[in-house]
């Protein structure tokens, strides 16, 4: 497992998270497509702040399944979350991570336009 550090872009919020990233998406749907996300889904419980947790917005659309969070000063797109099978899940933004090269990662596109 490896420890990922996560910030938005004017470092407001900061997190971090411990795993494996797998089973990451790319999703064309409204608001992937248009904050540009590429989705790894863990357990909300597995973010740990480090500063800004009161410093993230909501916005939730369509259904209101979702809670997507951002920063309220930079807007930077951090995670989303909902309840997925009995417990929450977040979707996380790996776009956010420090270090990463995501040319050497696996990506699956989904079609979330379809649904």
């Amino acid at each position: 497992m490896t420890l990922y550090k996560a910030s938005c872009h004017c470092g407001a919020v900061k997190y971090q998270i411990e795993g494996k990233l797998e089973n990451l998406i790319e999703c064309n749907c409204s608001i992937c497509s248009t904050r540009a996300h590429i989705l790894w889904f863990a357990p909300l419980s597995a973010i740990h702040f480090e500063s800004g947790e009161d410093h993230l917005t909501s916005y939730k659309f369509g259904s209101e399944h979702l809670n997507h969070r951002s920063c309220k000063t930079c807007s930077t797109a951090m995670f989303s979350h909902g309840e997925y099978e009995g417990s929450e899940k977040a979707g996380i933004n790996i776009r956010t991570f420090a270090d990463i090269d995501l040319s050497k990662l696996d990506i699956t596109q989904y079609d979330g336009k379809a649904l």
